[in-house]
């Protein structure tokens, strides 16, 4: 689910007319390869606390975005609507 989700972003971008140089799924399991298996985001620690997150920004925005730009994001509509239940 999380290389669908970057080639969708990947797939918004391109529809926006940004494009990256380099495999953006490539770069981030490079990313995650380097972190202990512990390590958590801000947004899990925030939401796990209760606290305010920017899960508008990091996922419900993106599927808004996604519609504007007539761009499917199945993936990151399907974790929106499950963060959504979790309300």
């Amino acid at each position: 689910m999380f290389k669908a989700m970057i080639r969708e972003i990947v797939a918004l971008a391109a529809a926006m007319d940004i494009h990256f140089e380099r495999d953006l799924v490539e770069v981030n399991l490079n990313i995650l390869s380097s972190l202990a298996p512990e390590t958590t985001t801000s947004m899990q620690r925030d939401i796990m606390a209760g606290k305010d997150s920017e899960i508008d920004g990091l996922v419900y925005y993106v599927v808004r975005l996604g519609k504007q730009y007539g761009v499917p994001l199945p993936q990151y509509e399907k974790a929106a609507a499950a963060l959504s239940r979790g309300k």
